[in-house]
């Protein structure tokens, strides 16, 4: 209804600027934030986001087309709503990848395990985990662990700021290509 009253221009935007502040605004937290807080409020704040740019922007394919182009509309619709997770997902992988693989293997340098040791713990968390069990010394252990959580969080950090960017940025760019009312609300007199 708000995307047929108001139009997708001012909609979308909104909607991604929403998404864009909620994933910043997770990306600060820290393993001791507590989850009914600042995380369930950055998550039902992503949603509403969500909410606004999901339908107003199929619309925006779909009441731009004639009705017979509806099916090459539609596969357009879909397949660059593919292409598009598909790209987010490769982009906050490398981005959370090239920030935690170096920091941990920076911070567990000083621990002289074996390079096969760090190159596992630069592999993922839980394998950081595992290699903290095997070292026997229980001091070793807390301090893998504790810095395997700090560098996966740092790459988190990272990932959520540069996707939360990208959605700001991609704000400002449906506010400036997005039309101000689609054929479907000029039909309907909105």
């Amino acid at each position: 209804r708000l995307a047929l009253r108001f139009g997708p221009k001012r909609i979308v935007p909104i909607g991604l600027l929403l998404m864009g502040v909620a994933i910043i605004w997770v990306g600060t937290q820290d393993a001791d934030s507590a989850y009914f807080g600042p995380i369930v409020s950055s998550m039902v704040l992503m949603a509403c986001g969500l909410a606004l740019v999901t339908s107003p922007s199929s619309e925006s394919v779909m009441g731009s087309l004639p009705r017979e182009m509806a099916g090459v509309g539609s596969a357009i619709n879909d397949t660059s709503r593919e292409v598009g997770g598909t790209l987010g997902v490769a982009i906050i992988g490398s981005v959370f990848a090239t920030t935690y693989g170096p920091k941990i293997v920076e911070l567990l340098t000083p621990f002289n395990l074996p390079e096969s040791a760090l190159s596992a713990a630069e592999e993922s968390v839980g394998a950081a985990f595992a290699v903290s069990e095997q070292v026997g010394d229980s001091t070793i252990t807390d301090a893998i662990r504790v810095i395997a959580s700090s560098a996966f969080l740092d790459g988190f950090q990272a990932a959520c700021t540069t996707v939360g960017v990208i959605a700001i940025l991609g704000s400002l760019l449906a506010y400036r290509f997005l039309p101000i009312k689609t054929s479907t609300a000029e039909k309907l007199g909105v």
